[in-house]
């Protein structure tokens, strides 16, 4: 399954995966290989996001386990060879799926939140901060830095990540709630200082700084979908696999160098296997995935 899109509780100034939604993806086909039980059969293993930066978009891969934990990527565009070309991956410490994920500054940052199939606040990746220009990692637990009270029961585990989050991308840091939230006691005020790798509860300010931006309120200009064209989906198990074919739709106008570099409303890429490059394509080798329809994730 490929899925694509939007952010729901993660990205912007790259943060797009994360706040609000995660859109369609391309569900597994049936011949699938070593497909994690866990997993509902209408689950591939791509989620396709885009940033506030239009010259990026990101892949994650879903997680199969210890065997192979989650696996992402940034490709960034480039206009002169019209590609989109690797600029950072990493395997996650997470083994099967964020909750939800939150990228900045260009692609230099990810945060992602919990695993998808344990209780949210349980797992010692509660929070993990990526700084790939650094290619340093830091997980850590709820406990570490949530007020006790947040962590009684498990309704309340699930309340400290407020969403939909804010970026300073001056200090390059992540706000998981609003300060008039958790002035209602609605959730605790954690920050995420992305430069010390570093997450905790503040004080709450009187408000943000003005040149925080939502996620989610600021959108995105693309929306972006995968396939793997008339291939099945690669085995679970193998790791660095990624789709065919990427398509994108642009959803508004955006200034600068876009993804696709052209006017054009829809673009097509396709996976070169010599460079791992994606390169612009004809709409013809396009293929659409076989089902359409991912879960929302953020």
């Amino acid at each position: 399954m490929c899925m694509s899109n939007a952010n729901a509780n993660f990205y912007p100034s790259l943060l797009s995966v994360c706040a609000a939604l995660l859109g369609a993806c391309a569900p597994l086909r049936v011949d699938d290989v070593n497909r994690p039980e866990r997993y509902a059969a209408s689950w591939g293993q791509f989620f396709v996001d885009t940033y506030t930066n239009p010259r990026q978009v990101s892949l994650l891969r879903l997680g199969a386990g210890e065997a192979r934990p989650a696996e992402y990527w940034v490709f960034e565009w480039t206009a002169r060879d019209q590609r989109l070309r690797p600029l950072h991956s990493a395997q996650l410490r997470t083994r099967w799926a964020p909750w939800s994920w939150r990228a900045a500054a260009d692609g230099r940052f990810l945060v992602t939140f919990d695993d998808r199939f344990e209780p949210q606040g349980s797992t010692d990746t509660c929070v993990v901060i990526y700084d790939f220009v650094r290619g340093e990692s830091v997980a850590v637990r709820a406990d570490e830095f949530v007020p006790q009270r947040w962590l009684a029961s498990a309704s309340a585990r699930a309340r400290w990540d407020g969403g939909p989050a804010y970026v300073d991308p001056l200090l390059h840091v992540i706000y998981t709630t609003t300060p008039a939230r958790a002035r209602a006691d609605t959730n605790p005020f954690v920050v995420i200082d992305l430069l010390s790798l570093s997450v905790g509860v503040e004080p709450v300010p009187e408000h943000l700084p003005a040149r925080a931006y939502c996620e989610t309120a600021d959108g995105h200009a693309w929306e972006w979908e995968c396939s793997m064209g008339d291939a099945r989906e690669p085995d679970w198990l193998e790791p660095l696999a990624l789709p065919k074919f990427l398509k994108g739709e642009r959803v508004q106008a955006c200034s600068g160098g876009e993804a696709g570099g052209t006017i054009e409303d829809t673009v097509y890429f396709r996976l070169e296997a010599a460079s791992g490059d994606y390169v612009r394509c004809a709409a013809s080798e396009w293929t659409a995935p076989p089902l359409s329809g991912q879960p929302r994730t953020r």
